[in-house]
């Protein structure tokens, strides 16, 4: 199982990038080099909410939390979040474009779409899917937004039934890993558990919070 290819044209510090990773070049290590506050810690976390908390349905919470920090503009219905090329081990490509939307987004796209769908956006992880000629279109949850929006992250995958997903989405959660300092996962937790972090040495109680939500 290899990345081959990411993208990401609008993620917070991140801008129209595009990484390949050649699949035949040995070892398979690849440097990514920046500027502080270039965006290399935001690229590898996004990697790592997509791919790892989003395959596994007792992480989705985390998945939950990035998005409450996502935005749509207003002259937007969807965004793409990454897109992601990915060598099986079977040594076939697949790719995953995982996008964010709203609820009209949604109900327009059912309505141009022929294929199979259950309109009900509750918390079931990956209940409801739309085929299309190129693939499927999966739910997988939803969040409300600063803005108090509701937005909705959906993936559309190459290949052709949903089986095939959930078996791609739950090895590739078992193979990534996200190493950081503890400073750098606050993206992944509730606003109020961040705040205990900046409270250790004011006396609170629930100052442990923060770190225990990383165990």
């Amino acid at each position: 199982m290899r990345l081959l290819r990411v993208q990401v044209p609008d993620f917070r510090v991140l801008k129209n990038i595009d990484l390949s990773f050649e699949k035949d070049f040995f070892p398979q290590i690849f440097p990514i080099g920046s500027q502080n506050g270039g965006g290399k810690s935001t690229l590898l976390q996004l990697i790592f909410i997509l791919l790892h908390c989003s395959g596994d349905p007792q992480k989705i919470e985390y998945v939950v939390n990035v998005l409450n920090r996502c935005q749509l503009e207003d002259e937007l219905d969807q965004k793409t979040l990454a897109i992601f090329e990915i060598l099986t081990d079977n040594r076939e490509e697949v790719k995953l474009d995982f996008f964010i939307c709203r609820d009209a987004y949604v109900k327009q796209f059912v309505s141009d779409i022929d294929g199979q769908f259950v309109y009900d956006f509750g918390d079931v992880y990956i209940k409801q899917f739309v085929s299309d000629i190129d693939g499927l279109f999966l739910y997988l949850c939803r969040a409300k937004n600063q803005k108090n929006e509701e937005i909705f992250l959906l993936c559309k995958f190459s290949q052709s039934t949903q089986e095939e997903f959930q078996l791609l989405m739950k090895e590739l959660s078992s193979k990534i890993f996200l190493a950081a300092p503890s400073t750098q996962v606050f993206i992944f937790l509730p606003k109020a558990t961040n705040k205990s972090l900046f409270q250790i040495n004011q006396g609170n109680p629930d100052s442990s919070n923060y770190y225990l939500a990383m165990a």
